[in-house]
Formats: structure tokens, sequence, C-alpha cells
């Protein structure tokens, strides 16, 4: 009878120091380290002015294209979401994606596709008119 209690009590014992030990406390500091979501209203300022954005052809950002962003109705900003850039006839894909320097984390968007002379299905996004 007492071995049983002695080997409930060793287990129990080892479990509470599992626990403390094997705590994984960076769990809690990445939740703060998480930076904003991406606002749409602040990829519509960031597509007015093209100037920066290298990742486009120079021809398309010195022209005066009618722009328009289309966003899935679920955006939310975070990392791995997908919004498209319409200039044109090219719709250009982004991507959303978690850049993690050594202690600040922030979200970018990098291009990874270009289509031509496609059009977005206007039930799945919202359009935003870029001026």
């Amino acid at each position: 009878m007492r071995y049983r209690r002695i080997i409930y009590l060793a287990i129990v014992a080892f479990l509470i120091i599992y626990l403390f030990n094997y705590n994984d406390s960076s769990s809690l500091e990445d939740i703060s380290l998480q930076p904003e979501n991406i606002e749409i209203a602040a990829l519509i300022d960031d597509f007015k002015d093209l100037s920066d954005n290298d990742e486009l052809p120079l021809e398309v950002i010195t022209a005066d294209y009618p722009r328009n962003l289309y966003i899935p109705h679920d955006f939310t900003g975070q990392s791995g979401e997908l919004f498209y850039l319409s200039i044109d006839n090219s719709i250009y894909k982004y991507k959303i994606e978690l850049l993690e320097d050594n202690d600040k984390a922030s979200f970018v968007y990098i291009l990874k596709d270009v289509f031509e002379n496609i059009t977005l299905p206007e039930s799945k996004f919202k359009k935003h008119a870029i001026k």
C-alpha cells in the first residue's frame, strides 16, 4: 500500500518539475513581439506613391494608369495573407510576411507573382481605388 502512494507522489513530483523546467517561456515573449496587423488604409496609402517600389517595372511606376487594390473580404493583415494590385492590364500578387530582426518584428509585403489580362472575381474581393 505504501509503495503505491510513493509511486503516485513521485509521478506528481516528476510532472511538476517537468512543467516548471520545460515550460516554454519564450512563447510569452513571442506574443509581445508580434507586430500590429497591416491595416487596409495603410496599404492604400502606401500604394498611392509607387516611387519607392523597386519590384514594379519603371514604366508602370511612372505611367498614370488607374490602380486598384483587391483585398479579400476576410483580410486581417496578418502573415501569409494575399492581396492584389491592379495596374492597367496587370495584376500583381502580394503576400504579407513576418520579418524578424534581432529584437523587433514587422510585417512586410512581397511581390510574389504577376498576371496579365485576367480579372479577379468581385465576389471574393473588395475593390479599393487608389488615386
